[in-house]
């Protein structure tokens, strides 16, 4: 029996709860957007200059990803949002700290290559629904019902991977299972409390190369000093968007009849607004202008057909 409770004990002492791995989890989905957001402010700035952020933006966002949770992972053995909130990946049957090559590179799959499928894959299928609704026909060199396919394909996947997401959850939770999420327990790879301290920035070695004026290991020194304030600097970023993401959700309820109200051309059949000029179009019209373009007709400021708000 006593044998029994300090196993019990040791394991819920490096078990994450599971409302640390969704806060994570939120983290890690709040950067795309906010980055995304801020991709748009520029290009709206200046869209000569800043507007292929807009149209390369998943492109752009998938290699800086890649690049950060590789960091990552090599130093901490964990991903950016997961370092965050303290935690660290462990291989079972392993002792050590850092991950085995292999397991470093299934993670970065699924951190980075992943999420850009699934969010290309959801642009497409909301794309072809659009199409499909307003009557446009498929594209010629396309083979016959592929539109239907892959608004298909979307509505399963997404159906199947949110049950199984839930499943893991509840097996998580009643402590059947050490990973909380599917993509976790197909690589074999759980989350647990990283056991090291935080060894804050290297400013003592620093000062006794300059004091002893041994300068062989101040290249050395200056690195590790450099990726120290680049890895605060991200996590302060992320403190920082969990600051907006709650301001916003208090605020979000504000009246938009105080909001002015521009001047809009003659409505069209089918008037579609778009929101980053506050136009209203005929949809269909708009749509092949936007798809080609990538920016509003009178004002030029980026936009895409997500941005389109149909007026039934």
């Amino acid at each position: 029996m006593a044998e029994k409770g300090a196993h019990l004990t040791s394991s819920v002492l490096t078990r994450p709860s599971i409302f640390e791995l969704i806060a994570q989890e939120s983290l890690a989905k709040t950067v795309h957007p906010a980055v995304k957001k801020l991709c748009e402010v520029l290009a709206e700035s200046n869209p000569g200059k800043y507007g292929f952020l807009v149209r390369w933006f998943e492109e752009l966002y998938l290699v800086a990803e890649f690049v950060l949770q590789r960091q990552y992972l090599r130093t901490k053995g964990s991903s950016f949002s997961e370092a965050f909130y303290g935690l660290q990946r462990s291989v079972s049957n392993s002792t050590d700290s850092k991950l085995p090559r292999r397991k470093l590179q299934l993670s970065l799959i699924c951190l980075s290559v992943l999420p850009y499928l699934r969010r290309k894959l959801e642009n497409l299928a909301v794309k072809y629904k659009l199409e499909e609704a307003d009557g446009v026909p498929e594209k010629k060199n396309y083979p016959i019902g592929t539109r239907s396919f892959v608004i298909t394909l979307h509505s399963v996947f997404h159906a199947v991977w949110e049950s199984l997401v839930l499943m893991q959850y509840f097996m998580y939770m009643s402590g059947k299972s050490l990973y909380h999420s599917p993509l976790l327990r197909i690589i074999g790879i759980s989350l647990i409390y990283t056991d090291q301290e935080s060894e804050g920035l290297p400013w003592s070695s620093l000062k006794n190369c300059v004091t002893s004026r041994d300068f062989r290991s101040l290249p050395g020194v200056t690195f590790q000093l450099l990726r120290g304030v680049l890895s605060n600097s991200f996590e302060i970023f992320a403190f920082f968007l969990q600051f907006l993401q709650v301001w916003y959700s208090e605020h979000r309820q504000a009246s938009v009849t105080s909001l002015p109200i521009p001047s809009t051309p003659q409505k069209r059949k089918i008037p579609t607004v778009l929101p980053v000029s506050g136009y209203i179009f005929c949809y269909r019209c708009i749509a092949e202008y936007v798809r080609e373009n990538h920016s509003c007709p009178i004002t030029h400021y980026p936009a895409s057909d997500e941005d389109f708000v149909r007026i039934y």
